[in-house]
């Protein structure tokens, strides 16, 4: 589980994107990630495209 308390979350972007790396090339049969975003909705896409900057 990760969150992020700084203003615009470039703090923990690193930490959040080697956990993904982690699970990317996990050899487990099944898989599930989950993602819940507390952001007013027109911010949701500005903030999900930064984790693949």
């Amino acid at each position: 589980m990760k969150r992020w308390m700084s203003p615009c979350g470039e703090q923990e972007i690193p930490g959040i994107l080697q956990d993904l790396d982690k699970l990317r090339f996990s050899n487990a049969e099944n898989a599930l990630m989950i993602n819940i975003s507390g952001q007013p909705v027109k911010q949701i896409g500005a903030l999900l495209g930064r984790l693949f900057d």
